[in-house]
């Protein structure tokens, strides 16, 4: 039962993956091609919103995992190293990688390549990373570390988490124009609400709660109906409320979904077992096709063309696995 609610979370990371790839490369088409749809703006918004699905199955997995282990925890440090050595380990080939290729070939990038090479190395926020995505990859760093103080005592997660959530509701509605692109403003972003979303589901779940269904119905109907009004107008009527609403409607397909008898299709569940690499480096490799073909200018062929990116990704991203989530990690693992 726990393997077959863990495949459900597994293809859940392959479609966040997926939808972050269209959202690339849907961007990366209407950039360099003379394409004018608003079906293919609305899909491109809304690709980007994987990324908010990707943090609240963050904070749920974590949860759920620490309540599997709770009459046996390991000691918070161990957390810390192997969520480190997870996460870290596979970023830096392809970070270091891309500092080095846009610094001798800037033309290749689409905007501004004013690159740190210390965020690129260590993921602190203080600079622009290479991998465009590494911003991310902070956020989640920054929840792993704070949630190893549930392996010290639940309560004193507790206490940070209300601590940290008041900490984000005053510097978004006081401060944020005036904190922006400082360290203060990741320590307090909204975003990191999204892993808090994850983490009450997930104790939600635990604590054998549910939703009625007509009020589930209800409200799914409600969020998914607002989400696509936005995106369609293009209309955003106060910062962040779309991405809150994603990540409401994220959770609640977790609830929906991980008691159900839904088997997920084995192309979901191999795309949710190299959802990471497919992340980390699927950007540049999307830039690549996308400019390997001299005129999109159909609809049809735009969808051809995505679904050879996502053929590529899929397949360059297995590759990445095996070499660096696989065989490095493992053998980095050893060593510790």
């Amino acid at each position: 039962m726990v393997s077959d609610k863990l495949h459900v979370l597994q293809s859940f990371r392959g479609i966040a993956a997926s939808m972050v790839v269209v959202h690339h490369a849907l961007n990366a088409m209407l950039y360099y091609h003379p394409i004018r749809s608003n079906f293919l703006l609305f899909l491109c918004h809304l690709g980007k919103y994987g990324v908010d699905f990707f943090f609240v199955l963050s904070g749920f997995i974590l949860t759920y995992a620490f309540s599997q282990k709770k009459q046996n925890p390991m000691p918070w440090h161990r957390f810390i190293i192997a969520r480190f050595i997870r996460v870290y380990i596979p970023f830096l080939p392809i970070s270091l990688a891309l500092y080095f290729f846009y610094t001798y070939y800037p033309q290749f990038s689409n905007g501004s390549r004013d690159l740190s090479l210390w965020t690129s190395l260590t993921l602190f926020p203080s600079g622009k990373p290479s991998l465009s995505v590494a911003w991310t990859l902070s956020h989640e760093m920054l929840f792993y570390l704070l949630f190893s103080i549930m392996y010290i005592g639940e309560k004193y997660w507790k206490i940070l988490c209300t601590l940290w959530l008041i900490g984000i509701g005053v510097v978004y509605i006081a401060f944020y124009e005036s904190t922006k692109n400082t360290f203060f403003s990741f320590l307090f972003s909204p975003y990191n609400i999204e892993f808090l979303v994850g983490y009450g589901t997930a104790k939600f779940y635990l604590q054998g709660k549910s939703i009625a269904k007509e009020i589930y119905l209800v409200l799914l109907v409600l969020i998914f109906s607002l989400v696509v009004y936005f995106l369609w107008n293009h209309w955003y009527p106060v910062r962040f409320l779309t991405n809150f609403l994603v990540a409401l409607m994220s959770a609640m397909l977790i609830l929906k979904y991980i008691n159900s008898k839904w088997s997920p299709h084995r192309i979901f569940l191999f795309s949710g077992t190299i959802s990471y690499s497919i992340y980390l480096i699927h950007n540049p490799v999307q830039i690549f096709i996308v400019r390997l073909f001299p005129e999109i200018h159909s609809l049809t062929l735009v969808f051809l063309v995505l679904l050879l990116i996502l053929f590529v990704v899929h397949l360059m991203a297995w590759i990445y696995n095996q070499i660096f989530e696989n065989s490095v990690t493992n053998q980095i693992k050893k060593w510790v």
